[in-house]
């Protein structure tokens, strides 16, 4: 698991004493910020590593947003892969395998659900407070995914209020980074472009 060092110095809004109001004030800011935010699209890079093999592996693309639940990523590095939740389902095409994946939104635990757009990261209490180095970093508390994951944590742009990172921590200390860059935020995304069609040629499916 990657390792954090913050000199103490720069820790201006660690829970504790005096400090954890302090932390929830400030992701008031954030909250407030998304209220006047319809859609925003970015560049991305996720890396993704594997605690058991302690391997790590690339990914980059475009992301989509738009309220109040659909999510569009396109990844185009290493290889082909689209991604599509569409406000019920994931769908999550293998291009390279022929292969579409498709999930119910309800019944799984994918934190590229908390992408669309961002709810429940929005939602969430600071857990162990906010510490600024460059970005802020605030630490959340998510109950309902509490056996899954065991940090969930988001960077946030100290100018723009924008998320601009998420890195989760999963039970078996698995880890994936998410970097948005060049945010664009009210661009007025059409719903289409949230709509999956099923390609010819293709498997799918279906995880219940």
């Amino acid at each position: 698991m990657r390792k954090f060092i913050v000199a103490v110095a720069l820790a201006v809004l660690v829970a504790g004493p005096g400090r954890a109001q302090e932390a929830e004030e400030f992701m008031e800011q954030v909250r407030a910020k998304y209220q006047t935010i319809a859609d925003f699209k970015a560049d991305f890079t996720q890396v993704v590593c594997d605690a058991a093999t302690g391997t790590c592996k690339k990914f980059e693309g475009r992301i989509e947003v738009k309220k109040p639940s659909l999510l569009r990523m396109e990844v185009k590095r290493p290889e082909s892969q689209l991604i599509v939740c569409d406000g019920k389902n994931l769908w999550v095409h293998l291009v390279k395998d022929k292969q579409v994946v498709r999930v119910d939104l309800k019944k799984t635990n994918n934190y590229l659900v908390w992408l669309s757009p961002l709810d429940k990261l929005l939602t969430s209490k600071v857990k162990n407070g906010c510490r600024a180095n460059g970005d802020y970093q605030c630490w959340l508390d998510i109950p309902e995914y509490k056996e899954y994951f065991k940090e969930v944590k988001i960077l946030v742009n100290r100018e723009t209020m924008m998320i601009e990172g998420l890195d989760v921590t999963d039970s078996g200390d698995n880890t994936a980074e998410y970097r948005f860059i060049g945010i664009k935020a009210n661009a007025g995304i059409k719903d289409a472009r949230f709509k999956f069609l099923l390609p010819k040629g293709v498997s799918l499916v279906n995880t219940e």
